[in-house]
């Protein structure tokens, strides 16, 4: 996604453009991998903890980007569908964390399974996470 698109799905979001916004944004974009703070703060390379922080917590609640955490229990991040919108995440999908590199890949073609709850339960919030070896470590 180029550099003009993601102006544009940020202020479809609500969300005004910064530098910090950007990056975070292009750069998730890039692949189906999901990142962590760390690794943003370090590729962002000067960046401000306390910016990055709040970009994510930001892009996370205006429905740009959806966070999980690893089999490790690290939050990770990644770039959401366009469907996506504050409150609503629809890109419902499986995830999988690599045992050898540590690396997360969100599983688009996975979607998540419908469970039934128990009576007088209300779910929010679903998530899968396969663990294993990846393409890449195994080949």
């Amino acid at each position: 996604m180029a550099d003009e698109s993601h102006k544009e799905l940020l202020k479809r979001h609500g969300l005004r453009v910064t530098p910090v916004r950007l990056a975070i944004t292009g750069w998730l974009g890039v692949d189906s991998l999901a990142r962590s703070q760390a690794e943003i703060e370090k590729r962002l390379d000067g960046a401000d903890r306390v910016t990055v922080y709040r970009a994510l917590r930001d892009l996370e609640k205006s429905g740009v980007i959806h966070s999980l955490s690893d089999s490790a229990g690290v939050r990770k991040y990644a770039l959401c569908h366009a469907a996506c919108a504050a409150g609503s995440h629809e890109d419902n999908h499986a995830h999988f964390s690599c045992s050898r590199c540590a690396e997360t890949y969100c599983l688009h073609q996975v979607a998540v399974p419908q469970i039934r709850s128990p009576r007088g339960f209300t779910v929010s919030h679903s998530a899968l996470l396969m663990t294993g070896v990846c393409k890449t470590c195994a080949g």
